[in-house]
């Protein structure tokens, strides 16, 4: 176990849920990627994955962060436009 906890891969992707869904009191802790994603992670980190994949990674997680939240923004920002177009 100590070997995924010690993985900066696994330790963004704890940073990312408890930022988006909190940590629970009881129960599992949700993740933001799907079980594809992390059986391939859990077997990179099985195989000891070097340096460089770790790193792409990680850039990969963070742009995949970033889209989504961009996504999410225009879409709050269309919503808006669209109620206060309806107000007038």
């Amino acid at each position: 176990m100590d070997i995924y906890l010690s993985n900066s891969v696994f330790q963004e992707l704890l940073k990312i849920s408890e930022e988006e869904f909190g940590l629970p009191a009881e129960g599992p802790i949700m993740l933001p990627f799907d079980s594809v994603f992390l059986e391939y992670l859990i077997k990179l980190v099985q195989r000891r994955m070097d340096e460089d994949t770790e790193m792409a990674l990680l850039m990969s997680i963070s742009s995949a962060r970033c889209s989504l939240h961009c996504s999410i923004q225009q879409q709050e920002q269309q919503s808006s436009s669209t109620q206060q177009l309806l107000v007038f």
